[in-house]
């Protein structure tokens, strides 16, 4: 149904941050970060409360924009999510982002973690993992003709995949000790 793709999986124990300042005086603080395609806010059932996601085709093939949850928006005081958009921020040493849009917060981290900020980049170079949205029933077909599609696309690289709740699963089962989830 759908394609999208992500630089880790989310709700996993897989962790990456930055430091993100508002402007050259601030402190930094560390933002746990995610790299996306366009593709992956309506993938995962995102919802925007303000601005927009990333355009069809990054300018000069450069990161240009930051997509961020409300945390985000509280930790750095920028205002309400309307109030936001267009803000620059200043992520690591000198890499300057627009906000483009704000998502609703939601878990992005085990739930034995707090909501915190999050940002979403767009740096192609970034993506490791497509998330593929397949259609209700037997997947069996539809694994099949990903793999043939993998195999001609990728020769001599075997695909690996895994559903993302047995992925979830696996995230948590050192936390279990046998415990179903």
């Amino acid at each position: 149904e759908r394609i999208s793709a992500v630089s880790h999986n989310m709700g996993t124990f897989e962790d990456r941050s930055d430091d993100v300042r508002s402007s050259p005086e601030a402190e930094p603080t560390a933002v746990r970060e995610y790299f996306t395609d366009r593709n992956f806010a309506e993938n995962m059932g995102l919802t925007f409360v303000a601005g927009e996601n990333f355009p069809e085709n990054a300018v000069g093939g450069r990161e240009s924009f930051l997509v961020v949850n409300e945390k985000f928006l509280e930790k750095f005081r920028l205002g309400s999510p309307s109030e936001a958009i267009g803000k620059q921020m200043l992520i690591g040493d000198s890499t300057r982002l627009t906000l483009r849009g704000v998502v609703k917060d939601f878990l992005f981290r085990p739930a034995t973690y707090a909501l915190e900020p999050l940002m979403l980049r767009n740096d192609p170079e970034q993506l490791q993992i497509l998330n593929v949205k397949i259609a209700a029933g037997d997947p069996t077909a539809t694994l099949a003709a990903l793999q043939r599609a993998w195999s001609q696309t990728v020769p001599g690289r075997p695909m690996e995949s895994a559903f993302y709740a047995q992925t979830i699963r696996e995230s948590y089962s050192s936390l279990s000790d046998g415990l179903a989830i």
